[in-house]
């Protein structure tokens, strides 16, 4: 028989298990997703299916979603209140008023216990840390839930604020009729895991299908985050085009835009629920990433056709790998990763993401590593008389081409940024119209080209066009409604 978790009278950490607590400190926040609107008949549902569990191990969990259209899923930015750091022992507190501080002091300290608890054999729950953060939240949250129900006070608190907390800080909802032998039960029940108890059968589907659910919002954020950001930089190029001497300032103002107040999105491992599966802060968004293929630059630009895409892999002797200019990377690439070589140490693991070693990028031969590969050229006063920028801009294009075909990517962007303007019988105003005319006559569904052109004219008067929402968008890019800006 299993000890008992926590006295019914009190919840004194000193005498359960050791940790130190730290805080307040200040604000951090996460997206989570949500259920917008009256969910209770949703939770209720999810409540009465645990009275027949013959039926759960089949039952279409997606279908009960569907059931509340008033139940809106949505994803929205929280304040963290605190976090249990297992490594250490410890919890940190952050800022917030006294009562709720109250509350989130029970939650964490709940954490601990439910991770230092000893078993039958005087083991803790070893790998706690490898739980889903749903499970996780469940039971501190039916634990606290348990603890305060009879202090008016702290429960009338504890449900004010749940109600516009995140999906997975209100699954204990569907249990919230336990008691606490009840609540105990149901803890060693996930701490065993069993995978052939309905139960857990039951919970393993939920948790499964807010996983898919969060992944495709975390998906559609990333989306906007993308957009936002090359109309940042669209936008600041248009206004202030002298801003950028070099390439490189426009990759870094590109980045510095898709970044901005995305971190929590663009950035996994930030909090310690997402540790259960990243073991350390890994950003998406990169500079210079490696292709996965192998080219040269006559290859490039002259067999960019749809007989010899493809033909030459990472495998191949032809040339050697290139470079992406930025990159977001697909966060479910790096979760793999991160599960695949858990055993090899968190060392062989970044190796792996930062795809610089041939042999690691053949062996793992993954695909859709990458969201959106982006390339950048800029066209400027004192190149813009060289044939070989047509070129570059067209090698870019078959990058991309191949991109898609060796599926390395899911997204391709080519930017070609352009801040001379050019007298009309020059050789700088011809390669530049032909630069154009070749974006506008590029076609493959799957790239977006877009040419911003600005330029302080005659007069010290500034020349750029209106945006117009481009013509080519089908596929994946009718929703991000980018601009093109034609000279």
């Amino acid at each position: 028989m299993h000890t008992t978790l926590f006295d019914t009278d009190k919840i004194t950490l000193k005498e359960k298990v050791a940790v130190s607590e730290k805080g307040p400190a200040g604000k951090k926040s996460k997206k989570y997703m949500c259920l917008d609107g009256n969910c209770e008949g949703f939770f209720e549902t999810l409540h009465h299916n645990l009275d027949w569990p013959v039926e759960l191990a089949n039952s279409n969990l997606d279908d009960v979603f569907n059931e509340f259209p008033e139940c809106k899923i949505t994803q929205k930015s929280f304040n963290i209140l605190g976090e249990y750091y297992y490594q250490d022992k410890s919890i940190i507190y952050y800022q917030q008023s006294p009562d709720i501080l109250e509350i989130t002091k029970i939650h964490e300290r709940f954490h601990a216990i439910h991770h230092l608890t000893l078993d039958d054999t005087n083991a803790i729950w070893d790998n706690f840390t490898e739980v889903a953060p749903f499970y996780q939240e469940l039971l501190a949250q039916l634990f606290t839930y348990i603890f305060i129900k009879n202090n008016y006070k702290l429960l009338s608190t504890f449900e004010q604020l749940n109600q516009n907390q995140p999906f997975i800080y209100q699954t204990f909802k569907i249990f919230k009729h336990y008691d606490q032998s009840q609540a105990e039960d149901l803890y060693w029940l996930i701490r065993n895991n069993n995978k052939t108890n309905p139960l857990i059968i039951f919970l393993d589907n939920l948790a499964a299908i807010i996983k898919l659910k969060e992944n495709i919002m975390r998906l559609e954020a990333i989306d906007n985050a993308v957009y936002n950001g090359i109309r940042k930089t669209i936008n600041r190029f248009r206004e202030q085009p002298f801003l950028y001497f070099t390439e490189s300032d426009i990759h870094a103002s590109l980045s510095k835009d898709i970044m901005a107040g995305n971190s929590d999105i663009l950035v996994l491992g930030n909090t310690k629920d997402e540790r259960t599966i990243i073991k350390t802060p890994v950003s998406l968004v990169h500079h210079e990433y490696p292709t996965n293929f192998r080219f040269t630059r006559d290859v490039l630009l002259n067999e960019c056709d749809d007989e010899n895409l493809g033909r030459v892999g990472i495998k191949g002797n032809c040339g050697g790998r290139g470079h992406y200019d930025l990159v977001v990377l697909d966060p479910n690439f790096i979760e793999r990763l991160f599960e695949s070589h858990k055993k090899d140490g968190l060392s062989e693991i970044l190796k792996n993401i930062i795809n610089k070693d041939n042999q690691r990028s053949e062996a793992r031969n993954s695909t859709l590593d990458i969201i959106y590969a982006i390339e950048v050229k800029f066209i400027h006063i004192f190149n813009s008389g060289y044939k070989q920028m047509q070129d570059e801009v067209r090698k870019d294009n078959c990058k991309l081409k191949w991109a898609i075909v060796e599926k390395h990517c899911r997204k391709a962007i080519n930017l070609v940024f352009c801040s001379f303007e050019s007298n009309q019988s020059s050789r700088a105003h011809q390669i530049i119209n032909n630069i154009n005319k070749n974006i506008q006559d590029f076609q493959d569904d799957n790239i977006l080209n877009i040419f911003i052109e600005c330029h302080i004219g005659p007069n010290d008067i500034k020349g750029t066009d209106k945006p117009q929402f481009p013509t080519n968008l089908t596929g994946w890019m009718k929703d991000i409604k980018t601009y093109i800006i034609k000279r």
